[in-house]
């Protein structure tokens, strides 16, 4: 593990918020403001690695049947074919709540992270800790829990506001367990990118 001393506070930051609030927006921040020290990881990596290992056949945008990865390959990438084809989030989702729900509800979390109070290898951002037991375990890793809200963005689905929902709650709203920063990204990516910077000054500033 990485050395304590050296280490950048935070270790972890662990990002939340609805689907199109700008997580990824403000994990590509964090690592231009820290000059590429943190490394973006999510803990879905491990449930498309696991739908890529198995590559279920799955309805395709035309009604037809096909592989996963082939509809992967057709549209470039994952981030393209899950907007054109429903059936590739339907199928995520149905992976990472199966595991949680058959295995551990911390098993995408233990594929991610080191356990419980251990520092990670290298400085990480997680753009999208959508639990609240994901959240917890980025703080527990020696990490800041980020809750980013945006104007007129909802839930995707009722799955996610309940997850997404209880962080807020717990991490945010509870004045006992309070332990996440709120991030406003309502106005420009110029306003976004100082409070990340700001953030991360405030981090360092603390730690000194």
């Amino acid at each position: 593990m990485q050395n304590d001393d050296t280490a950048p506070t935070p270790a972890v930051i662990g990002l939340c918020g609805y689907a199109g609030c700008g997580k990824d927006t403000v994990a590509g921040m964090v690592i231009d403001a820290t000059n590429g020290t943190y490394r973006q990881v999510a803990f879905a990596d491990g449930v498309r690695a696991f739908a890529r290992a198995l590559d279920a056949t799955l309805v395709n945008e035309h009604g037809e049947h096909e592989s996963y990865t082939s509809i992967l390959g057709r549209h470039g990438g994952y981030d393209t074919a899950k907007r054109r084809v429903p059936s590739i989030r339907e199928y995520l989702v149905k992976i990472g709540h199966g595991a949680r729900t058959a295995l551990s509800s911390s098993v995408w979390i233990d594929a991610c992270l080191p356990p419980t109070k251990a520092r990670p290898e290298s400085p990480l951002v997680i753009s999208d800790c959508r639990y609240y037991n994901e959240a917890r375990r980025v703080l527990d890793c020696g990490g800041e829990v980020w809750f980013i809200e945006r104007a007129g963005v909802d839930a995707a689905n009722d799955t996610e506001r309940a997850s997404i929902d209880e962080v807020r709650r717990r991490l945010v709203d509870d004045s006992a367990e309070a332990r996440a920063t709120v991030l406003r990204n309502d106005t420009t990516l110029g306003a976004l990118r100082a409070a990340v910077t700001a953030r991360l000054a405030a981090t360092t500033e603390t730690a000194m």
